[in-house]
């Protein structure tokens, strides 16, 4: 989920491309720092990265289609690997990464010549994959877990 997020246009357009940067702050079961929780994803507060590329439909006022691309990383809160029972211990952990692309439509509301309210609907599929754990005990490794891939059906509204 985006908090924060910055985008640039350049004058009116038909077509346009965007880019959209931002922090991506885990919630529910993915953000749990509980330990004993078996869903929790102990995820840390990460970044995204979206490429819109939008336009408006001739003819109609301001209807347009829009496709995104859209990547973020979360990393894994060190308060949770601690509970999990990594403290003290030599750890290679990985990330959480979820890529993803997206359609539908937008209508643009202007409210002056450089101001507008585009709210926008789009469906498409979205692609998680878990952190890698590495525990190693005087250099030798002696649990490891490999990460896993899962892709949903997601929207944004």
């Amino acid at each position: 989920m985006s908090l924060f997020s910055k985008s640039a246009a350049a004058q009116q357009y038909n077509f346009s491309v965007s880019i959209g940067l931002g922090t991506a702050t885990p919630l529910g079961d993915f953000g749990s720092l509980d330990a004993d929780n078996v869903n929790a994803g102990g995820a840390a507060g990460g970044s995204c990265l979206d490429l819109e590329l939008k336009g408006l439909i001739p003819n109609t006022k301001g209807i347009g289609t829009i496709f995104m691309l859209k990547t973020q990383a979360n990393g894994v809160s060190k308060k949770y690997l601690d509970d999990a029972g990594f403290a003290d211990q030599d750890y290679v952990v990985g990330a959480w990464s979820l890529q993803g692309y997206m359609g539908g439509a937008f209508y643009e509301f202007r409210t002056s010549e450089k101001f507008f309210i585009q709210p926008k609907i789009m469906f498409g599929a979205l692609t998680a994959t878990s952190p890698y754990y590495d525990l190693y005990v005087f250099d030798d490794l002696i649990y490891s877990q490999n990460s896993a891939t899962a892709t949903a059906f997601s929207s944004l509204l």
